[in-house]
């Protein structure tokens, strides 16, 4: 769930690829295809529910908060007079890859169950306060340090995992889509095909391209080039490599090709894209 527009929260950050956040109303959800994005989001819903397919369809009520790491699928598929803040961050910027409290909440996922915690009113309060605070401190310093904004990032998410933890077994999708997209996320660096990714979960390669597409609306061949988007992303806003290198790292051959596909993904080049994105530090 990643909101297209704020209604009623301003836009915080000058540099949102870092980190952004901001409060949503939909009046109507209407389905959408399956996508991901290169950051983490975090959605505390605080008013109607939307039901979300994560790999399983679940229904999200008030008090609900839902972690999804970057590269994830996800989509909506309804939803009415749905209110929620959501919180987006690059857990690479920040060097929060490794963080104990953040590393447990996102492997969840990644190990095919999708994390929602029920919070208890107080914590939804703090919750809410916490992410207030780091809005006002930002707006107040536009050079706060990322140790400050990581260090807000750790107490959200302790309120988060003091909650109820509800995690839903990926059924609906099958444990073979699950299978199949996570080691398309963890070789995604590698020449890997859709050959290789049914090898891996033991079933052939129609049968496998389909049982993909049906669940997700993408074929396999999709995901892996999301997923090695999602890489060359990290690449062109951590790193000063230039973009043939880039290519060549996230699996590539031929940098035109990346820069036709990056283009269609994203409908900018990967050099604006950067410029764009580091232009906002």
């Amino acid at each position: 769930m990643h909101p297209t527009q704020l209604s009623a929260y301003p836009n915080i950050m000058n540099y949102s690829h870092i980190i952004s956040m901001g409060f949503e109303r939909i009046g109507n959800a209407v389905q959408h295809q399956h996508h991901t994005h290169s950051e983490n989001v975090i959605s505390l819903i605080t008013k109607g529910s939307i039901v979300m397919d994560c790999g399983e369809e679940i229904t999200l009520a008030p008090g609900m908060v839902i972690v999804i790491p970057a590269g994830v699928p996800h989509k909506a598929l309804q939803g009415e007079n749905v209110e929620y803040f959501w919180l987006s961050f690059c857990s690479g910027c920040l060097e929060l890859e490794n963080s104990p409290t953040l590393l447990p909440i996102f492997n969840l996922v990644h190990t095919g169950a999708v994390p929602v915690w029920q919070l208890p009113p107080e914590n939804q309060e703090l919750y809410l306060k916490l992410l207030t605070n780091l809005q006002q401190e930002i707006e107040q310093d536009l050079e706060l340090s990322l140790e400050v904004i990581s260090s807000y990032l750790v107490l959200l998410m302790h309120q988060v995992s003091r909650g109820s933890a509800l995690a839903f077994n990926n059924l609906s999708h099958s444990s073979i889509v699950t299978e199949a997209l996570a080691y398309i996320q963890q070789h995604t660096l590698s020449n890997i095909s859709l050959k290789d990714v049914a090898q891996q979960v033991n079933k052939s390669e129609g049968y496998l391209a389909n049982l993909v597409k049906k669940s997700t609306g993408f074929t396999v061949g999709d995901w892996i080039r999301k997923s090695r988007l999602t890489e060359a992303c990290k690449h062109l806003l951590h790193t000063p490599k230039s973009i043939e290198d880039i290519a060549e790292q996230t699996g590539w051959n031929d940098t035109t090709h990346f820069i036709r596909q990056f283009k269609k993904e994203f409908h900018t080049t990967p050099a604006r894209w950067r410029k764009l994105n580091l232009s906002k530090d």
